[in-house]
């Protein structure tokens, strides 16, 4: 985290954050570590929205994915759930986390031009498909991998005819030629 920690905190040549917005997937850190974290992301600048990992077979917690976007750039704006706003919706605890954002303009673009510009983001920490020789070999994580992938479709999928949906993280992505080597 402190590597990290240093390279986002570094500024462009009019003074503000280098990186505007950008996903931390596999925080690697215990729950109780995260606010810490997202304190330390938020005094270089940043502001974090967060959903913790899940319980591992080796480490206390694997997975994660935290948020972090430059306030100056991005504009926070509400999600509906369940008839109420929120700030953010956590998809899948752990691997899916999803954000709405307005993109902040230096006065040029009119209130409207602005809103077009509005986009969803899904940041994503998506299971491994396989690993080793034989992959995970065990249908209940076949289905956990499956059932992840699903929710993202279909949360994602009804908001991709607006073209404003982006998805960022590590997506884990098995090639074909991977899968058939296995």
């Amino acid at each position: 985290i402190n590597r990290l920690l240093r390279q986002m905190s570094k500024k462009d040549g009019r003074g503000r954050l280098r990186v505007s917005m950008w996903v931390l997937s596999s925080t690697c850190l215990p729950r109780r570590d995260i606010p810490r974290a997202v304190k330390d992301f938020n005094e270089i600048g940043y502001r974090c929205e967060e959903t913790h990992g899940v319980p591992g077979r080796q480490r206390e917690e694997t997975a994660g994915v935290v948020v972090c976007w430059d306030p100056t750039r991005f504009v926070l704006l509400h999600i509906l759930r369940g008839g109420q706003r929120v700030n953010k919706r956590v998809v899948r605890t752990g691997r899916i986390l999803w954000l709405r954002f307005a993109v902040m303009g230096d006065g040029a673009l009119g209130t409207e031009a602005r809103r077009a510009l509005d986009f969803d983001l899904f940041a994503c920490y998506m299971p491994v498909r396989g690993s080793g020789a034989n992959g995970h070999a065990c249908p209940k994580y076949d289905a956990y991998v499956a059932n992840t992938w699903r929710a993202l479709i279909q949360r994602a999928l009804p908001l991709a005819n607006h073209d404003r949906l982006l998805i960022m993280g590590d997506l884990n992505v098995e090639t074909s030629l991977h899968a058939a080597q296995r």
